[in-house]
């Protein structure tokens, strides 16, 4: 059973909150929400105080156009993905913007769910291949990139089980196990699970 510790309001000070969507992420000093309406990321502290804000909607060099995935490495660097310009923006926990880089130069590929995952300076994310944009369901790829803005490979295939289902499937959605280097991927409306090393890529 779970026991509740602690509970407390977030405190915005002057500011005013919009629409908080998807998950919070939780870092051993701060709390991140994505705040929808101006693309904002808000830092809270545990106690529930405001302490930053990172971005705004814009092109600029700190703004993005539509957040799609947040993630906080174990070195504590904030990780932005920008699906609508296909970027990818790295902020310290202080809201300091360290790198930024383009994704799918040369691939057909774009950015296709909010889940994204980073360890060992490997990027993890979903995507699709440009074919398959009206049919999102039948790709199930993962892109990985180092946080230069490298290319790395591409993880998944289509599963036969796709074309023989006789109902729409969602997206995929997929976990990685750090300590096993094992990434699992799924079909939010199937049975199917996909199991692939991440030191070698192959799937089991």
């Amino acid at each position: 059973t779970l026991t509740e510790l602690d509970s407390f309001l977030l405190n915005p000070g002057e500011q005013l909150i919009g629409r908080f969507r998807e998950k919070m992420h939780v870092t051993d000093e701060l709390l991140l929400f994505i705040e929808n309406r101006d693309q904002q990321i808000w830092m809270f502290d545990h106690s529930g105080e405001l302490v930053g804000i990172i971005g705004g909607r814009g092109r600029g060099p700190e703004e993005f156009t539509q957040i799609s995935g947040v993630f906080v490495d174990e070195k504590n660097r904030i990780i932005v993905t920008d699906g609508r310009q296909n970027l990818v923006k790295i902020f310290d926990l202080n809201g300091e913007l360290i790198n930024t880089f383009s994704l799918f130069d040369d691939e057909e590929l774009y950015i296709s769910s909010r889940d994204i995952h980073v360890h060992d300076d490997i990027l993890y994310l979903q995507v699709a291949e440009a074919e398959y944009l009206a049919e999102i369901h039948k790709s199930r790829l993962i892109a990985r990139y180092d946080l230069s803005g490298t290319f790395i490979d591409l993880i998944g295939r289509t599963d036969p089980s796709i074309e023989e289902s006789n109902h729409y499937l969602t997206g995929h959605r997929f976990t990685v196990d750090d300590a096993e280097n094992i990434l699992a991927s799924s079909l939010e409306t199937t049975f199917q699970i996909q199991l692939f090393s991440t030191q070698d890529t192959d799937y089991y």
